[in-house]
């Protein structure tokens, strides 16, 4: 009988010393648990941008991600990477194309991305689209106005063959707002205009304002002028610097084409085109040229 009191006793105490209640939490007491019962996890709202399916513009997709250890600039390009969620966009960015670093100074992000980003066929199209993607999502973010990619750490002249990725670029609307329209149309246009003598053709490829400003009766001279008994104008290359800034579409372009004429031979020409999106296409707003006799 004495022993099972002993057994009785013995297992009342157990039971007082081996359950503890912890009303309060103090890291300097012996109370403390050993795991935070109150953990927290940090979300961010990302605004992100991805070429349509139809390759026509970019398609806004608010993602709430979970922050790990990178910033938001890098969780932007992580999950622009990733692509979309919507089925009916599209990630032209090259899968093998990692991040190496991203740095914001003055309003600027200096996005650094391996050399598998330019190790791809892009078209026109895709070349804008994929950097407007890249360019638009990161200006969401409040510290960021304009975006500068680079390769390897050093800056590109082009992305593939008509994007330059020399400057830095600003966000664009007119690539989420309207479909896409190659700025190269309007030159070529243009120039066929001209070697066919079709100069009030010309002449409405020219921005309302500029139409004002430059009569049929003033351009036809200037043309006759400056390409007289000029047998062919080609095209041979053109760089867009940036593509549909602001309200009106802005687009500024480098064009080099070389003209054939029967009295002096070949001419090579740089040009430099201001464009503005008007009535469902890009007209000539200004035009600088240098010409090389060759």
């Amino acid at each position: 009988m004495l022993r099972r009191l002993c057994y009785i006793y013995l297992l009342v105490i157990l039971m007082i010393t081996g359950c503890t209640t912890y009303d309060s939490f103090d890291e300097e007491s012996n109370n403390y648990p050993p795991i935070d019962p109150t953990p927290s996890e940090e979300y961010a709202k990302l605004v992100l941008y991805f070429p349509n399916y139809e390759l026509t513009r970019l398609s806004q997709e608010v993602r709430l991600v979970k922050m790990k250890r990178q910033n938001e600039q890098e969780a932007v390009i992580d999950e622009l990477l990733k692509g979309p969620n919507d089925s009916q966009s599209l990630n032209l960015i090259p899968s093998g194309t990692k991040l190496l670093s991203i740095d914001v100074m003055e309003g600027t992000a200096y996005v650094n991305f391996s050399k598998d980003f330019i190790e791809k066929n892009y078209s026109e199209r895709e070349e804008v689209l994929t950097i407007y993607s890249i360019v638009n999502s990161l200006t969401q973010l409040e510290d960021i106005i304009n975006v500068q990619i680079l390769i390897n750490g050093q800056i590109k002249d082009v992305l593939h063959t008509h994007l330059s990725l020399a400057n830095s670029k600003e966000f664009s609307s007119f690539v989420v707002n309207y479909d896409y329209v190659s700025p190269s149309n309007t030159i070529v246009e243009f120039y066929d205009s001209i070697i066919t003598s079709d100069y009030a053709r010309a002449m409405n490829l020219f921005t309302n304002d500029k139409k004002e400003t430059y009569k049929k009766g003033i351009l036809s001279p200037y043309f006759d002028e400056i390409y007289s008994n000029t047998d062919e104008i080609i095209v041979t290359d053109y760089i867009i610097n940036e593509y549909g800034r602001g309200a009106n579409g802005r687009t500024n372009l480098w064009v080099n084409v070389v003209m054939y004429n029967g009295s002096f031979g070949r001419t090579e020409k740089f040009e430099e085109y201001d464009l503005i999106y008007q009535n469902g296409k890009f007209r000539i707003s200004e035009v600088e040229e240098d010409t090389d006799e060759r």
